[in-house]
């Protein structure tokens, strides 16, 4: 479940929309089901390749920018509470044209600016440029399960959702990063904030950054001891919190305009997560089996859930 984003800001080259053009084209493989470009003026550009979840119809079309053209926004993900915030930004007076979560977080951004993040749930790396502020906001989600990688020279910023987009542009420099060659080596793979090369950087999970004046600004908004904090009753009302926190979370995952399924790929998630599915919604559930498995009984257990 994937697009591909990516955008480039350059106010003295002046040619960001063939950056982003040659940048596109490498992540074309990620978004099969629509392609759209945005440019402001010369300096700034953005382009998406979409693979459909939410509302299939063009309205879903990105990059997408409000009505008065001041915010465009470029989003990798799905919004999991998107449902939730919709009604309450219509409680705020915000009116909606589609069933798209691109545009309940477009909206969001416009009501809430950065603090949106601290309201939405799901997997996601966005960005958006407004143009009347001259100002680029980005942020990854909670726990960084969707990829957002920026290069930055002093001159030149770019972001995308995958690093061989980076190497079409002329100025990125192929220099590895002796410190992601050491820790690939040793863990086999390379942790956030590093990626491969010295210039390329990962935005760290539960993290924004603003791109204003020639400067980056980079915050935190989400700490899990925050959440660990929040615990509280008995052992008996915790696991029942827990219990009803799960239902929720698996129903919200659920909001496909297609087909769903469930992979079980671990009997854990086989026999816990795949029985509340059919409770959300009436439809068919298809399983498919891929367990993998040291034991005889982790497969019995997949095979018994499916």
């Amino acid at each position: 479940m994937m697009c591909g984003t990516t955008g480039v800001i350059d106010h003295q080259v002046q040619c960001s929309a063939d950056y982003v053009a040659a940048m596109s084209e490498r992540l074309a493989h990620r978004g099969p089901d629509d392609a759209g470009t945005f440019a402001d003026g010369g300096a700034v550009g953005f382009a998406h390749h979409r693979l459909s979840i939410l509302d299939l119809t063009s309205v879903g079309h990105q990059p997408m920018s409000c009505d008065s053209g001041r915010w465009t926004l470029v989003f990798n993900g799905e919004i999991y509470n998107c449902r939730e915030l919709r009604h309450e930004l219509r409680q705020a007076g915000v009116d909606f044209s589609s069933d798209s979560d691109t545009e309940v977080l477009l909206k969001a951004y416009q009501v809430w600016r950065e603090d949106c993040v601290d309201k939405i749930c799901g997997m996601y790396a966005f960005a958006v440029w407004d143009r009347d502020e001259h100002t680029l906001f980005l942020a990854c989600d909670r726990l960084g399960k969707k990829p957002l990688l920026y290069y930055w020279d002093g001159t030149t910023f770019a972001f995308a959702s995958e690093l061989k987009a980076f190497l079409t542009l002329p100025a990125c420099e192929r220099r590895l990063n002796p410190d992601a060659v050491d820790a690939y080596l040793s863990f086999g793979y390379i942790p956030a904030p590093l990626s491969i090369f010295r210039y390329i950087v990962k935005l760290l999970p539960g993290h924004s950054m603003t791109v204003r004046n020639g400067a980056l600004t980079v915050r935190r908004y989400w700490f899990p001891e925050r959440v660990a904090a929040m615990r509280s009753g008995s052992r008996t009302e915790r696991i029942e919190q827990f219990r009803e926190l799960f239902a929720k979370g698996s129903a919200d995952q659920l909001l496909l305009s297609g087909q769903y399924g469930a992979a079980l790929h671990d009997y854990l998630l086989a026999i816990v997560q795949a029985p509340c599915m059919p409770k959300v919604y009436l439809k068919a559930l298809r399983c498919l089996l891929f367990v993998i498995a040291p034991t005889w009984r982790a497969r019995l257990f997949g095979q018994s859930a499916a």
